[in-house]
């Protein structure tokens, strides 16, 4: 279920933005993003809301996509993978093993998180209410990060092609819109947007493998974050891809791979976390 970019703007011309010199001639990076928890304030909703994006040099994309097929051929589905279905119940703890082990070796992958922890984050009253808002900051906070790993990769700065999950009853023409305001308010200083391709697109899950990707990426931080408390080998699925979080030049991951809107002792705290450090 791709969304009609020409429908977004109900005719009228996308916003152009100026791009790098040799743009087109620059080494590839898919970027795939989903999310999770909902964005809701009631007593019903979801304590946290969180997005993740999974950046795969062209080079590993192949990889990527013979992972995500192999787990299909080994749990016997034709389905997209999706990990409530396939491996968040008890009796598949093998599956989530193998999984972990599995995406943990596609070389050279960057992942970034971004947590809102409704309990602590600041959040103002149209925030609160306006759950595209909520969606979009979260969104910016994720894709700023992005960015900022497209222009400092290893080997040089790379172009990156972004794909998120279409998130359903949501309109995603107002989700460029709101991406456009951004970049014609950054200052030159700021968040490199260059690297990015122009404009992102909002896609469903059954169409690439790498939406699937991001979406078991999401499931093994929700694991630990839900499990891990309790019991800290819980967390092992998402400690296993631990060095593929984007990181500062000091290796520190707070604030690069990993943005929490809140207080960061929703993470922090835990025990999985400290034993990172």
């Amino acid at each position: 279920m791709s969304t009609s970019i020409d429908r977004l703007f109900n005719g009228r011309p996308l916003p152009k933005f100026p791009v790098p010199d040799g743009f087109a001639d620059m080494k590839g990076v898919e970027v795939f993003v989903d999310e999770t928890g909902d964005r809701g304030w009631t007593s019903d909703s979801s304590p946290w809301f969180g997005m993740c994006a999974v950046m795969i040099p062209q080079e590993s994309v192949p990889q990527m996509r013979a992972t995500v097929r192999g787990l299909r051929a080994e749990i016997g589905t034709t389905k997209p993978l999706h990990w409530v279905e396939h491996f968040r119940k008890p009796a598949h703890e093998g599956r989530r093993d193998m999984a972990s082990r599995m995406v943990a070796a596609i070389p050279d992958v960057k992942v970034v998180y971004v947590v809102a922890d409704k309990a602590t984050m600041v959040a103002s009253e149209e925030l609160r209410r306006n759950g595209a808002l909520f969606y979009h900051w979260t969104m910016r906070l994720l894709l700023e990060r992005v960015a900022n790993a497209l222009a400092e990769w290893d080997g040089g700065a790379r172009r990156g092609v972004v794909k998120l999950g279409a998130v359903k009853g949501m309109d995603h023409g107002e989700s460029v819109r709101y991406l456009a305001n951004v970049r014609r308010q950054e200052h030159a200083w700021d968040t490199p947007w260059k690297f990015m391709a122009w404009p992102p697109k909002w896609v469903g899950t059954n169409e690439y493998d790498g939406v699937q990707v991001a979406d078991l990426y999401l499931g093994m931080l929700r694991w630990a974050i839900e499990r891990g408390s309790d019991d800290p080998n819980e967390a092992r699925h998402v400690l296993r891809h631990w060095h593929q979080l984007r990181c500062s030049s000091r290796g520190g991951i707070m604030g690069y791979g990993v943005k929490v809107h809140g207080d960061t002792s929703f993470l922090t705290s835990r025990d999985w976390w400290v034993s990172t450090n």
